[in-house]
């Protein structure tokens, strides 16, 4: 049954993230106010779905990087982050995590959606000049990274509300298929 295989996809996502320290996600205009990830959008058992995309080696990210570049016009840099700061991100954008193991070869999707807000340099969303509701997530991953630094508890808290948060989604998409 293919949705079981897409249950298993995400249990196994979450085990590999447990057994690794670090990986490599695609940013954009790194270290600036407009700083942003490389994510991507899919459907599983109907429910859209956006995931950080993560490699286990830098070598596939630069790889990676220089195809979504081609693609873009853009020029991403592969960032080093720990896992604590992937799931971090995950528990509090409900996002989830597409990752990509050393050799596997990854090719950008045919449609490329830029979400031009996100990399305009003045969208105002740190430097507090332009409020919003949206209660986005503006915190760049090495200010992310320093605050994890300190470990302990709230480690285990993220690493708790990412799992939360992947029950939930196998959950929903349980219902959706009973329906």
């Amino acid at each position: 049954d293919d949705d079981d295989d897409d249950d298993d996809d995400e249990s196994s996502v979450t085990k590999r993230l447990n057994q690794l320290e670090k990986i490599f996600l695609i940013v954009f205009n790194l270290g600036e106010p407009n700083e942003a990830l490389y994510t991507t959008s899919s459907r599983h058992a109907d429910i859209p779905r956006n995931d950080f995309l993560s490699f286990v080696s830098m070598q596939d990210a630069i790889k990676a990087s220089v195809l979504i570049s081609d693609q873009t016009n853009l020029m991403p840099v592969v960032e080093s982050v720990s896992v604590d700061v992937v799931m971090f991100l995950c528990s509090r954008s409900g996002f989830g995590v597409e990752l990509v193991e050393v050799g596997e070869i990854w090719t950008p999707p045919s449609v490329v959606i830029e979400d031009e807000e996100a990399l305009s340099e003045d969208n105002g969303s740190i430097d507090g000049e332009k409020e919003d509701d949206n209660n986005e997530l503006a915190i760049s991953s090495a200010d992310l990274e320093k605050y994890l630094a300190d470990g302990g508890s709230f480690r285990e808290e993220i690493r708790e509300q990412f799992c939360a948060m992947e029950e939930e989604e196998e959950e929903e998409e349980e219902e959706e298929e009973e329906e």
